[in-house]
């Protein structure tokens, strides 16, 4: 079965540019730890409350505490 992956193919490459987030996903998500508002970043989401960066796998945020990395704020 062959998947297309989120993105858009790059001139130079075989790789994919990641599509940015729907500015209206951005508007309701919040950071799960402390409720502080989320920016998107080229590594994930992150936290502009605790500094939580929350990952985004195949264009899906990973919204799990577990599965986030602390980074300066």
């Amino acid at each position: 079965m062959n998947r297309a992956r989120p993105g858009r193919p790059d001139a130079d490459s075989d790789k994919l540019i990641p599509m940015p987030l729907d500015p209206r996903l951005l508007d309701i998500l919040c950071c799960p730890a402390c409720h502080g508002d989320l920016v998107e970043k080229a590594e994930g989401l992150h936290c502009q409350g605790c500094g939580l960066l929350y990952p985004i796998e195949d264009g899906i945020p990973v919204m799990l505490v577990d599965q986030a990395r602390q980074v300066d704020k």
